[in-house]
C-alpha cells in the first residue's frame, strides 16, 4: 500500500511538471527517390553528418533530434541539393536520381525555404564567376557585381510570393548575396594566374578598394560559406610575404591579426586547422597551438578526429590497404605491389593542379626504369569514361588505377584525402614512408626515393 501511495505521488508530480519540461528540438524528413538503389542517403553539414535509411523502394521517413539549425546538403548517392534545416520543420522530398536538380520539389513546413534554394541552384548553374578568369581587374568587378545584382533580383522575386519565410533564412539568404561578389573579387588575382598562366600577376594599387564598404567581423553569419570564404581568402591575401613560417602557421598568426571578435578569431582558427592540419609538417607543433585556441566542444571533437586520423597514417605505419580497378575493370590491390617501393599518385583528369604534375612523373618514370619502384596512378575521378579518354589520350594507362567511390573509397577516407593532388610513398614491406610525399616536380623527391631505395 506504501509503495503504491509513492508510486500515485511521483505520477502526480511528474504531470504537474510536465508543463516545464523542455521541447526537444526536431524536424521530420520523409521522402520518395526514384530510381534510386542505395540504401542510406546522408544530410552533411560543417560539424555534423546524418545517415537515413532508405527502403528498396526509394522510401524513407526520420525523425531527427540532435542537430545543428541551418544549412545541410543532402548526399544522394553521387548527387547532392542544398537543405536549409530548423527545429519544428517538417518535410517531404520528391525526387529523381535520373533528373537529379531539375526534379528536386519539396513539401510541408520549410519548403518554401528549401524549394528556393533549389531553384535558386539552377537558375545559376552556369553563372560561375570562374569564367571571366582571364578579363581585366575592371571588367572581372564589373562581371561579378552584375551576377550579385541578378541573385539579388531572383531572391527579391521569390519573397513577393513566399510568405512566412523563416526570419534567419532571410538574413542569411541576404548575407550569401552580400558577400557573392566580394568573395570573387577576393580571389580574383589567384584566379586570374590560372586562367593565363602568370604566375607574377599583381592586382592594381586600388583594387581592394571595395573592402571599405565589406564588414570583415560578422559573428552571426558563421552558417554562412560566402562570408566565412571571402574572409578566409582576405587572411590568405593578407598573410604577410616575408614570413618564413610554414604557411599554415602564417595563416593562423594572419587571423590572430586581423580578426579582433575572440569568438570569431577562435572560429576561424577552426576552419584554418580543419583545412590546413591533413597537411602540416610539424604537425604536432601545430596541434598544440590550436588545441589550446579552439575552445567550442563541437569543434574540439572534429579536430581530435582528424588528429587521431592523421596520427594513424605517420612515418613507420602500415598503410590502410585497398583494392582499385584498371582500364578493363580488373581487379587490383596495394598488396599485389609489395616488394617494391611504391609512390603514389591520388589525382584525376579534372584537377588542373594534378595534370600539371603528369610531365614530371612520366619523367621520373623514365629515370627510375628498371628498378625497384612502382609508380601507380590512382584516380580519385567519378566520370570513369572521362578517366579512360584520358589516359589513353595521353598514354598514361600504364599502371593506372581508378578508386571505387572516389572521395568516399575507404582508402581515401583511410588517407584522410580531402584534396589532390596528394602523393604517398610506402617501402617495400607496405609501411608509411611519406602519407604527404613531395610532388614529381619538387627537387625533394628524389632525393628521398633515391634514399629509401
Amino acid at each position: 500500500m506504501k509503495n503504491s501511495m509513492i508510486f500515485f505521488a511521483l505520477i502526480t508530480l511528474l504531470s504537474a511538471c510536465k508543463e516545464f519540461q523542455p521541447a526537444v528540438p526536431q524536424f521530420i524528413i520523409v521522402g520518395k527517390i526514384e530510381n534510386f538503389d542505395g540504401e542510406k542517403i546522408k544530410l552533411v553539414h560543417t560539424l555534423d553528418e546524418i545517415e537515413i535509411n532508405v527502403d528498396n523502394d526509394g522510401a524513407f521517413k526520420d525523425t531527427i533530434y540532435d542537430f545543428i539549425d541551418g544549412y545541410y546538403s543532402l548526399h544522394i548517392g553521387k548527387e547532392y541539393t542544398p537543405v536549409y534545416i530548423k527545429d519544428g520543420f517538417d518535410l517531404f522530398l520528391g525526387i529523381d536520381i535520373i533528373n537529379f536538380d531539375e526534379s528536386v520539389k519539396w513539401k510541408g513546413i520549410g519548403a518554401n525555404e528549401n524549394n528556393y534554394l533549389a531553384s535558386s541552384l539552377l537558375y545559376f548553374e552556369n553563372a560561375s564567376p570562374f569564367s571571366y578568369g582571364k578579363m581585366q581587374e575592371d571588367t572581372f568587378k564589373m562581371k561579378v557585381d552584375s551576377i550579385g545584382k541578378e541573385k539579388k533580383q531572383f531572391f527579391e522575386n521569390y519573397l513577393s510570393t513566399a510568405k512566412n519565410l523563416d526570419t534567419d533564412f532571410v538574413k542569411y539568404e541576404n548575407a550569401k548575396i552580400e558577400y557573392f561578389a566580394p568573395l570573387y573579387k577576393e580571389q580574383y588575382q589567384s584566379i586570374h594566374r590560372y586562367y593565363t598562366k602568370n604566375k607574377d600577376f599583381e592586382v592594381g594599387e586600388n583594387y581592394y578598394d571595395y573592402r571599405k564598404n565589406i564588414t570583415l567581423e560578422r559573428p552571426d553569419l558563421t552558417e554562412i560559406h560566402e562570408y566565412t570564404r571571402y574572409v578566409n581568402q582576405y587572411i590568405s591575401n593578407n598573410i604577410d610575404k616575408t614570413d618564413t613560417l610554414e604557411r599554415a602557421f602564417t595563416i593562423l598568426r594572419t587571423i590572430n591579426r586581423e580578426i579582433h571578435d575572440n569568438k570569431l578569431k577562435k572560429f576561424f582558427i577552426f576552419k584554418s586547422a580543419k583545412q590546413n592540419m591533413t597537411y602540416v609538417k610539424d604537425l604536432e607543433a601545430y596541434w598544440a597551438l590550436v588545441s589550446f585556441m579552439v575552445t567550442d566542444k563541437r569543434e574540439y571533437k572534429e579536430l581530435v578526429k582528424i588528429k587521431k586520423g592523421l596520427d594513424r597514417i605517420i612515418a613507420g605505419a602500415d598503410s590502410p590497404l585497398t583494392s582499385f580497378k584498371d582500364e578493363n575493370d580488373k581487379e587490383y590491390r596495394l598488396e599485389d605491389f609489395k616488394g617494391k617501393l611504391i609512390y603514389i599518385d591520388c589525382w584525376a583528369q579534372w584537377c588542373a593542379p594534378c595534370k600539371r604534375e603528369i610531365p614530371f612523373l612520366q619523367k621520373l618514370e623514365e629515370q627510375f626504369a628498371g628498378r625497384e619502384i612502382v609508380f601507380l596512378k590512382i584516380s580519385l575521378d567519378k566520370d570513369i569514361a572521362a578517366w579512360k579518354k584520358y589516359i589513353k589520350e595521353n598514354n598514361l594507362e600504364d599502371n593506372a588505377f581508378i578508386l571505387t567511390n572516389d572521395f568516399d573509397s575507404e582508402f581515401a577516407k583511410a588517407y584522410m584525402i580531402t584534396g589532390i593532388p596528394r602523393f604517398i610513398l610506402l617501402d617495400k614491406n607496405l609501411k608509411i614512408i611519406n602519407s604527404k610525399a613531395p610532388r614529381p616536380s619538387s627537387n625533394e623527391l628524389v632525393e628521398l626515393l633515391e634514399k629509401n631505395l
